[in-house]
């Protein structure tokens, strides 16, 4: 980079410039909390059969929210230690801060007014959320491991864990908040499961 300045080649330095400071750039970990939970937001609702949203608008709602980085930073790390510890409560401990923000996030009114109005657009349909809401409540229905094995309205959902997992392990958010999200709202005991 100096010798392309020393030979002032000004267009060479200014492209060695731009890929050093791309290199040493990395994200903020409060950035990076709010682009990993807005992803997994937008795949959670989806699977949870919300409706579909922008990444972008989720993304400037986590930011108006105080401590949305924190929550997504500590979820984040409880579910790296279920991997490293072999902890599956930490997990799942994770899996509920996230589910519990995103619910608080999407009900919270001040002067009258909700915080993210694109989770109040026309068209979306809370009603599998809310019956999932209402069993993560219950200590008995609530998404925990028992008897090692992940069960949500005492259902197992070992192998929907495992999709988890696997989506988790690849680093892709939108996919692992869809895999949640669809899990809970097929065993939620709303619909039809049929099992052969």
């Amino acid at each position: 980079m100096v010798a392309k300045l020393k030979e002032k080649d000004l267009e060479g330095f200014g492209f060695a410039l731009g890929e050093t400071m791309v290199a040493h750039s990395g994200e903020s970990p409060k950035l990076e909390a709010m682009r990993w939970g807005s992803e997994f937001a937008v795949g959670f609702l989806k699977g949870a059969a919300v409706g579909e949203f922008e990444l972008t608008d989720l993304f400037n709602c986590l930011a108006a929210e105080v401590d949305a980085d924190k929550i997504f930073l500590q979820a984040n790390h409880d579910i790296r230690r279920m991997f490293e510890m072999h902890d599956a409560n930490e997990g799942v401990k994770g899996l509920d801060e996230m589910i519990q923000f995103i619910v608080v996030m999407a009900t919270t009114k001040e002067e009258g007014k909700f915080g993210c109005p694109v989770l109040h657009a026309e068209g979306l349909d809370y009603s599998d959320l809310k019956a999932i809401l209402e069993l993560q409540r219950n200590p008995e229905t609530t998404l925990r491991v028992l008897e090692n094995h992940f069960t949500f309205n005492h259902q197992n959902i070992d192998h929907e864990a495992s999709w988890m997992a696997h989506e988790y392990m690849q680093g892709n958010a939108p996919a692992f908040g869809y895999a949640l999200g669809d899990t809970m709202r097929k065993h939620d005991g709303r619909g039809d499961l049929f099992l052969y």
